[in-house]
């Protein structure tokens, strides 16, 4: 599923303060005979593992989207195995002890009405092209309403690596600018590459270096990044990539047309938000370069033949970028239950057990059912409450 942002595909970004579910013990390491640990192993079986986690991925449960109905069912089905097994409460619910721990959050959804407009102005002209949502360009999820209007800094691939002396940043100033960066690293392909090396690849080809871009970004105080495709990738397109998994699956079109709810913790922070990260297409990044004399795929051969950074601020250019949010108060929980040891010097030792009980939800009548994400891991949890 996406994570932050809508360029990570395949990767979720999700609030496990929020959305968790956990087990706390305080184990002995002594005192245990062969039969209690054989005893406790057996307890795990695989029947009772598909048990958990077919019903909690079931259709019944509508992709356990927190706030929601399914998944008030499938943490009420957390807490009722918890009180099978015998475990301690720890929560307060009006009153009474409680498996659950219910706190207010902030749901924020995209009015889905984004806008990107690229501004050039040359010679006393202006000119202004404007791009469509979901069509041009994808805007990540957000918390707040997005208005943007200012000037335009091209930094590269967006990266800060002291150990090798690369830092897309240095001697350009993107303080109260958008920043636009290519994709991936420098030396795809090159064995020889530092970012391509088996060590780094990973962290810097299959997108988890997006997270580190905004950060540097961040740091610097940009206000968005504008995310484009590296012309000499070795990667199919995002934008064709949407086609066609809305080719293959007609009802599975998540990115396309609904907005995504977004869960955030009512004394979160403002100034730790991130900022917006915006997924570009060819047509906005030739927009961004026309009359700058430069090309994306001329400055990122220059990177790879120079092994060097070809940052510049785009003189001239401006991007306005709109979003608006709707935000309203509701309540979800985490399911939290607590198995005391019995030995005097470590039963106020604590392990905390979790994983997310939550997953996508439902989506123009598709059901993310979450099998693996994270199914699996709750059902873990409960099988391991019982050993």
């Amino acid at each position: 599923m996406t994570e932050g942002y809508f360029g990570l595909q395949v990767r979720r970004i999700v609030l496990s303060s929020v959305l968790i579910i956990c087990c706390c013990f305080a184990i002995s390491k002594v005192g245990l005979t062969t039969t209690e640990i054989d005893d406790g192993y057996n307890a795990i079986s695989e029947n009772s593992l598909r048990a958990h986690l077919l019903f909690l991925a079931s259709d019944l449960l509508e992709g356990r989207e927190a706030t929601t109905r399914g998944y008030d069912i499938a943490a009420e089905y957390a807490a009722s195995v918890f009180r099978q097994q015998g475990l301690k409460m720890l929560s307060d619910r009006n009153g009474e002890d409680s498996f659950l721990q219910v706190f207010p959050v902030n749901e924020v959804v995209s009015r889905n009405n984004e806008t990107l407009q690229v501004i050039t102005s040359n010679n006393g002209s202006r000119m202004v092209k404007s791009f469509s949502n979901k069509v041009n360009f994808l805007m990540g999820q957000v918390d707040r309403t997005v208005s943007i209007n200012a000037p335009v800094v091209f930094a590269g691939y967006g990266l800060v690596e002291k150990e090798v002396g690369y830092d897309d940043f240095a001697g350009i100033d993107v303080r109260d600018k958008v920043v636009v960066v290519m994709a991936h690293a420098p030396g795809e392909g090159d064995p020889n590459s530092y970012f391509y090396k088996s060590a780094n690849r990973n962290r810097f080809f299959n997108g988890e270096e997006v997270l580190a871009k905004r950060k540097n970004a961040q740091e610097r105080g940009a206000l968005a990044i504008l995310l484009a495709e590296d012309p000499l990738a070795k990667h199919s397109s995002l934008f064709t990539n949407l086609a066609s998994n809305i080719s293959r699956k007609p009802q599975n079109n998540l990115r396309i047309v609904t907005p995504r709810r977004r869960m955030r913790l009512i004394n979160e922070e403002s100034s730790r938000r991130p900022i917006p990260i915006i997924d570009i297409s060819p047509s906005v990044v030739s927009a961004l370069f026309e009359k700058t004399g430069k090309s994306l795929e001329g400055v990122q051969k220059q990177i790879a033949t120079s092994l060097k950074p070809a940052s510049f601020e785009m003189i001239g250019k401006q991007v306005e970028i709109l979003g608006e949010v709707e935000t309203k108060l509701l309540n979800t929980s985490n399911v939290v239950a607590m198995l005391e040891g019995t030995d005097p010097n470590l039963r106020n030792e604590y392990v905390i057990i979790g994983a997310h009980l939550d997953h996508e939800g439902t989506r123009d009548g598709y059901i993310w059912n979450g099998a693996d994400d994270d199914s699996s891991g709750s059902a873990a949890v409960l099988e391991l409450a019982a050993a």
